[in-house]
């Protein structure tokens, strides 16, 4: 399905004559297979999402299919989180590209996955023929079962024609329809969920699952992990908010725990401007209670402090003045809202701010009816 040194050839001789866009009308000329036009059309976001994946002659999926599937990042630190080893068993019900099939491989697993799409039982196959994986080709409902050490199952949020399904609707297979059965196969359920699942919905629906975790890589949450044991529940689940690396090595996980944090009395010297995987594992306060932060108005996501921080899971800046009008001789920021009902780039449009990297400008609404602060900053550090 994919002959590595065969594509070089052909990479030089296109990228010699015609610009990327019309690569594909010259396909014939070189009788390449399916996954291998994927491969060349798509390689520079492939080798991004894929990089250790992609030297190791992958046959990538379609594009379509690669948007929804795992980054190698992420399915790495999954497998190292929750994949056995050693020769232990994993069932990857929704098997799909083949990213994290191929991650609980990595670390010693053997994986048994389903698929419903032949061309990707084929891709599978291909992907998996070293390690001797096993592929159903058939809907994970029609499964015989068996004996493993983990399940892991990503329902599927694309419909049949490309069109995406309601954020609400938790794909098929449906997990709430499946899942006593999967828990006779293996001790433990693992569940990819869209991160746009709320985590109060998560416990409410899967009233059993001992793990919640909101995975990100470059402040964009990516995954959320639900983790449902056999056995008695524990309740409520633990929520952790986890940020990695392209590899999958863990830059932090935070906890969320209850903990009160104090509304400032004003913006201090510095301003702490956490990642988003914080606020979606409801685990922001957590992260300001230990860095001695105060939110830097009711219910805002931005916290303030006299003293600083470098604490991993957000953005720190140096408060360079404080204004309760637009300061007019600016000229370029980067702009963050908070509280503003218009987005950053409607805002810059209207105040013809130019972009900068490391002076930006904080709009900040609070309070009914909306008080209006604007904190120009010098970005510090980032989380990573």
């Amino acid at each position: 399905m994919l002959r590595s040194h065969y594509l070089d050839a052909v990479r030089a001789e296109l990228s010699a004559t015609y610009p990327l866009p019309q690569w594909p009308l010259h396909w014939s000329k070189f009788a390449l297979t399916r996954s291998e036009q994927d491969f060349l059309l798509h390689e520079t976001k492939f080798r991004d999402k894929w990089p250790t994946m992609m030297d190791a002659d992958f046959a990538p999926p379609p594009s379509a299919n690669a948007e929804q599937a795992s980054s190698e990042a992420t399915a790495t630190w999954k497998a190292a989180e929750f994949g056995p080893c050693n020769g232990g068993r994993v069932l990857d019900l929704t098997g799909g590209s083949g990213v994290d099939s191929w991650a609980f491989e990595a670390r010693g697993a053997q994986v048994t996955c389903c698929e419903t799409d032949p061309y990707l039982a084929e891709l599978l196959r291909w992907n998996g023929q070293s390690r001797h994986r096993t592929v159903h080709e058939g809907p994970a409902e029609t499964f015989d079962g068996g004996h493993f050490d983990l399940v892991y199952a990503d329902p599927s949020r694309r419909a049949v024609h490309g069109e995406r399904l309601d954020w609400n609707d938790l794909g098929t297979p449906d997990p709430r329809l499946h899942l006593k059965t999967w828990l006779t196969w293996a001790p433990t359920v693992l569940l990819k969920l869209s991160p746009m699942v709320d985590r109060n919905a998560v416990a409410r629906i899967f009233p059993t699952a001992d793990l919640v975790v909101y995975v990100s890589r470059r402040r964009e949450v990516k995954e959320l992990l639900v983790r449902i044991p056999r056995g008695t529940p524990i309740s409520p689940p633990k929520v952790l908010a986890v940020d990695v690396d392209a590899f999958g090595t863990e830059h932090y996980r935070i906890l969320a725990e209850a903990a009160a944090v104090d509304v400032a009395p004003e913006i201090g010297a510095f301003l702490h401007d956490p990642d988003p995987v914080l606020r979606a594992a409801g685990a922001e306060e957590a992260w300001a209670r230990q860095a001695g932060l105060q939110r830097a108005a009711p219910k805002m996501h931005l916290f303030t402090s006299q003293h600083g921080s470098s604490l991993p899971g957000g953005r720190h800046f140096a408060v360079e003045s404080v204004h309760h009008s637009l300061p007019k001789d600016l000229g370029s920021a980067s702009i963050v809202a908070k509280g503003f009902p218009e987005r950053p780039e409607v805002l810059r449009k209207r105040w013809r701010l130019a972009e900068s990297s490391e002076r930006f400008l904080f709009a900040l609404q609070s309070g009914n009816p909306g008080r209006k602060t604007f904190v120009v900053a010098r970005r510090l550090t980032d989380s990573k």
